[in-house]
């Protein structure tokens, strides 16, 4: 997704568009809707892309029941009747190469439950909506608008972007017939006829084909502010992926037993960051029984300077802690999307602007990044990549959050060439230079 579309929820008045670059960092004081972004990412994919409903409260974020969500602006029925989370995707070579798709989400039973999706560019659109026992879409193009009301197949007990773009794909294909485009749906028997010029209908399905090809990317990985505590021994359960990183353990057990070349290399990545960020040297994993892929196991760690490897639980807390991090990250797939919240915790300051570097390196491996961080450390780490011509300016982008009475603003902030923040509004240095001065006048 190239941005994150937001209108009314939580702090967040109105509506909001968050751009998104391959390395884009959250940053701002405490509560002032950075973790709700990150949360929103990934319901804005399941919105467009998911199988199942957008799902509200899963680790690590709990958003709650829809007046949790809803944004409140003060007395009584101020609360917001609907809310929208959505995103925007682009694919270059076609006349429409950029596609809003966006769902409204109403109170049912006191959980938000999906109203209506809509699918936006350039001057077209489709929504679809429930109306009572019937799905009603409105198919708009300039200067024209047709609506069409139709059963609602039981199968189909919600709509999400994947069912919409599911049954107007016939727009890909269609032919113009006596100026009108006969749409299958995906359930209907009969063809529904829309009242469209060829050129409309092609541009429909332009807007059709960006968000569906290429293939829509793995839903986005999100990573706790904390992440589990390591345990002394490990029994080789099920790798079940979770946002503490409780299957990194498993992950690694089970690299290095069936894929020795994977994890020869995961090894080695590995090695490199501890021994540049100063936390350690190498990585292994110590099976009680060798050869036998059902024995309990130890994650153990080789720290700088010393002969013997020690047991993950007995060496700095930080190691534990950027382990997932770090290898969540190498062994994902290009365009995998990662939410993380507070990577730098329990890091020293070499380690969190070695953090930098890593995170820098993987974004140019087609890999994306959306970081709530406070750490100067590792921001100033990517403005020194940039300068030195190692990272593009483009491929990285600071988001500063102000919350001012209640109500949330985002503030784009660009680098340049020289890795220099571009316009950065006045409250982003301020509270760094009102400790600063504290401090020297105390």
């Amino acid at each position: 997704m190239e941005s994150i579309i937001l209108e009314n929820v939580r702090s967040f008045r109105g509506s909001h568009e968050a751009s998104l670059a391959p390395l884009t960092f959250l940053v701002g004081e405490n509560s002032s809707g950075k973790s709700t972004l990150l949360a929103l990412a990934r319901v804005a994919w399941d919105v467009a892309f998911s199988h199942s409903i957008p799902e509200f409260n899963e680790d690590p974020f709990m958003l709650g029941s829809y007046n949790d969500i809803a944004h409140y602006h003060g007395g009584r029925g101020k609360r917001a009747t609907s809310f929208s989370v959505g995103l925007t995707k682009r694919q270059r070579g076609r006349k429409i190469s950029s596609a809003d798709l966006v769902g409204s989400f109403e109170s049912a039973a006191g959980q938000p439950a999906l109203a209506k999706i809509k699918i936006s560019g350039g001057g077209m659109s489709i929504s679809a909506s429930k109306d009572g026992s019937k799905m009603r879409f409105v198919i708009c193009a300039p200067g024209k608008q047709q609506e069409i009301s139709v059963e609602r197949d039981p199968s189909f007990e919600f709509m999400n972007g994947r069912r919409l773009l599911f049954m107007f794909q016939d727009l890909l294909y269609a032919e113009v017939v006596e100026g009108r485009v006969p749409v299958l749906m995906g359930f209907t028997d009969n063809p529904i006829h829309l009242n469209l010029t060829r050129e409309e209908a092609k541009n429909l399905g332009d807007l059709i084909a960006v968000l569906r090809r290429p293939s829509p990317m793995a839903r986005p990985i999100a990573t706790a502010p904390v992440r589990t505590r390591p345990r002394r021994t490990y029994d080789p359960l099920k790798e079940i992926r979770s946002a503490e990183g409780d299957h990194v353990p498993m992950l690694l057990a089970r690299l290095s037993a069936a894929e020795p070349e994977t994890w020869r290399n995961l090894a080695e990545e590995l090695s490199s960051f501890g021994r540049y960020s100063g936390l350690f040297d190498l990585v292994q994993v110590k099976r009680w029984h060798k050869g036998d892929e059902s024995s309990p196991f130890q994650i153990k760690v080789k720290m700088a300077n010393q002969r013997r490897e020690e047991n993950l639980v007995d060496v700095g807390y930080g190691v534990s802690q950027v382990l997932p991090i770090l290898v969540d990250s190498l062994v994902a797939r290009p365009g995998t999307q990662f939410l993380m919240q507070q990577p730098e915790v329990h890091l020293h300051p070499r380690a969190q602007a070695q953090l930098g570097t890593f995170l820098a390196r993987m974004a140019t491996q087609k890999k994306r990044f959306l970081v709530e961080t406070h750490s100067d450390y590792l921001i100033d780490r990517v403005r020194m990549l940039v300068r030195r011509g190692e990272l593009r300016p483009a491929r990285v982008k600071l988001l500063y959050f102000d919350n001012s009475e209640g109500q949330t603003s985002m503030y784009p902030i660009k680098l340049d060439g020289e890795g220099n923040l571009v316009k950065p509004p006045d409250g982003y240095r301020q509270f760094f230079l009102d400790e600063e001065l504290a401090f020297l006048t105390e």
